[in-house]
């Protein structure tokens, strides 16, 4: 699961602009702390099937305007970690920060966060796809990926929902410059074919 976490720092009128004012950088610098911490709280959880096997956080940039600078953080968490208890977290750490910084006006949004979707492997509709890649020379294997896609979205909102394409994931698959071999995408129409004659007809 992928979130976005967007710090904005307001209050600091005139001062925001062509330079970053020392209060708003050194409590972008605590924010950064607090949210490290928080990170090494998610990495207890481990699980080696995904790679890195534990929660990640990266800064996705940082904003300046007049009278304010955003901050963007990119957060990867692993499927059973909660989206809400993490928004809990990082709010309890923000107001932290803010309690240091009286003139400034810290606020925080989770945008994009949608809670970790884990099959496991058990699903009916999963091993059906399974058995109907084999008859369509395709191999089927389980790889747990951390991504984000449509598939979460609608599970959060209580349908089952699955996410399935042309190619391998870790191949040049939701990535810049996505391509996929056509060897690939004419064995995909045989198991759509069959799997749609198999589930829907």
């Amino acid at each position: 699961m992928e979130s976005e976490v967007d710090l904005e720092l307001g209050g600091l009128g005139d001062r925001g602009i062509g330079f970053m004012p020392e209060d708003a950088f050194t409590s972008l610098v605590e924010v950064m702390g607090q949210f490290q911490s928080y990170l090494g709280e998610l990495m207890t959880l481990q699980d080696e099937a995904y790679d890195p096997p534990n929660a990640t956080m990266n800064v996705g940039k940082v904003r300046q305007g007049v009278g304010f600078t955003e901050a963007w953080f990119d957060f990867r968490t692993m499927p059973n970690q909660s989206v809400s208890e993490m928004k809990e977290a990082l709010e309890e750490r923000i107001a932290e920060v803010s309690r240091h910084y009286p003139m400034l006006n810290l606020s925080m949004s989770l945008e994009g966060a949608l809670e970790g979707q884990d099959l496991g492997g058990q699903h009916e509709f999963l091993n059906e796809c399974g058995e109907v890649m084999e008859t369509s020379d395709l191999q089927p294997a389980m790889l747990k990926q951390s991504f984000s896609g449509e598939a979460g979205r609608y599970t959060s909102l209580g349908f089952d929902a699955f996410s399935f394409g042309v190619g391998d994931i870790k191949d040049g698959v939701y990535c810049p410059n996505e391509s996929v071999d056509l060897k690939l995408a004419e064995r995909a129409v045989t198991f759509y074919e069959k799997l749609i004659e198999r589930v829907c007809l």
